[in-house]
């Protein structure tokens, strides 16, 4: 018996190349602009932020925060006295948000909302490299 041969039909993926050297720079350099261009938005705009705008105004405004804080009471305590949006956050600050609700990392920009959902209060981030 003969074997028969392949007729050009692969059996099989070949494995995924991994950009190396000048590729994975290039990947790179294309890469970063695109993901650094997500906060520009929020950046751009921050100085167009005023009291009494809605939520759906600042989002459309700044673009979706990058977090999201509700006001909260435990008891007759206030734990978090307004609604906050971050823009800018970080594992980092995502982290120190969980654990500590009531204070806004100084590296991020925040927009404080009050209970009829119109903005109260707003800052740039204080200390954004630290």
């Amino acid at each position: 018996m003969h074997a028969r041969a392949n007729r050009g039909f692969r059996t099989a993926m070949p494995p995924a190349a991994v950009p190396t050297g000048a590729a994975a720079l290039l990947h790179l350099a294309v890469l970063i602009p695109l993901l650094s261009g997500c906060d520009a938005q929020y950046k751009e705009n921050w100085h167009r932020l005023d009291d009494g705008m809605t939520k759906d105004q600042v989002e459309a405004l700044l673009g979706e925060p990058s977090s999201r804080i509700d006001a909260k009471r435990e008891g007759i305590e206030i734990v978090v006295p307004y609604d906050r949006w971050q823009y800018g956050d970080n594992l980092s600050t995502l982290a120190t948000a969980a654990l500590f609700p009531a204070e806004a990392p100084d590296r991020v920009w925040v927009v404080y909302f009050d209970e009829h959902g119109r903005v109260v209060g707003y800052r740039e981030a204080i200390n954004p490299w630290r």
